[in-house]
């Protein structure tokens, strides 16, 4: 069995039966799952990749089963490749649209604002459309809010969501899958300074929400205030990606003004495993 196929085996056997499903093929499989960033190094605690990130090197998190891009091109109008995911160049590719500006700043970012956003490839968007997965974006200074602001959105078709991140004209943050309702943490974040937006779902814990203003390794690192349990799995499984429909940044393809944030983007990941501990 190749390691590709071995790695598909297993993480469809985590998928299906947890942990219990992989210890039953015995030690070898735990440490293969664990390598390939299926399992975390400690049940329950997240992954050790997350945990210890210094946010600034690629390399230094991504998996085949975690894709990161880094806003890191300096040039204005330029696209942002990032690493992982087990997926082509091309599918590693974000590709700007409105002449975003260049990264500036340490760390680096780039200024999102209005009818500015980056696509992204069908295949990158259904990386993550399964049973288990993690969302995360740091943005810095979210300084203007114009109706539902876009940070990410994946659709089956254009008005057909699979998930979409937000930010509300009320300034909370907010998320909606196609079988979970729309969820908003409490708490507004505040105009200036980071702010993460995350999510994250498997199969044994409902589909969590939240945003913090320092890096969390466990969702308890979140207050109540800042976070929501969906009340669902948030399965992304069933879902299919359609084409030319998803997007980072906030605007919505169609150019609609009240659709609008003003905010800098630091990084995204997305992951077809849990990052964050329960």
């Amino acid at each position: 069995m190749s390691d590709k196929t071995r790695r598909e085996f297993l993480k469809s056997c985590f998928q299906i039966g947890g942990y219990a499903a992989i210890a039953s093929l015995g030690l070898g499989a735990v440490e293969d799952a664990r390598g390939w960033g299926i399992l975390p190094t400690i049940i329950g605690g997240g992954s050790p990749n997350w945990a210890t990130w210094n946010e600034t090197d690629e390399g230094a998190i991504a998996t085949d089963n975690i894709f990161v891009v880094l806003m890191e091109n300096t040039s204005a109008g330029g696209n942002e490749t990032g690493q992982g995911g087990g997926l082509s160049e091309a599918d590693r590719t974000l590709t700007q649209t409105g002449s975003i500006a260049g990264a500036v700043g340490s760390p680096l970012t780039r200024q999102f604002d209005t009818n500015k956003w980056m696509t992204i490839t069908n295949n990158l968007a259904n990386f993550i459309c399964e049973s288990t997965y993690t969302i995360i974006m740091k943005w810095n200074t979210i300084s203007d809010v114009d109706g539902e602001g876009t940070m990410l959105r994946i659709t089956e078709a254009y008005n057909d969501t699979i998930i979409t991140i937000g930010i509300s004209p009320a300034r909370q943050p907010y998320i909606n899958t196609d079988s979970t309702s729309t969820d908003k943490p409490a708490n507004t974040p505040l105009t200036t300074g980071d702010v993460y937006i995350i999510a994250q779902a498997d199969n044994s814990h409902n589909l969590m929400f939240g945003w913090n203003v320092t890096k969390p390794t466990r969702w308890s690192d979140i207050i109540s205030a800042q976070k929501v349990d969906t009340g669902g799995l948030g399965d992304l499984s069933g879902e299919t990606a359609g084409v030319g429909t998803h997007h980072i940044g906030t605007a919505l393809p169609s150019n609609n003004a009240a659709l609008q944030i003003t905010a800098k983007l630091q990084y995204i990941i997305l992951a077809n495993t849990t990052l964050l501990a329960y």
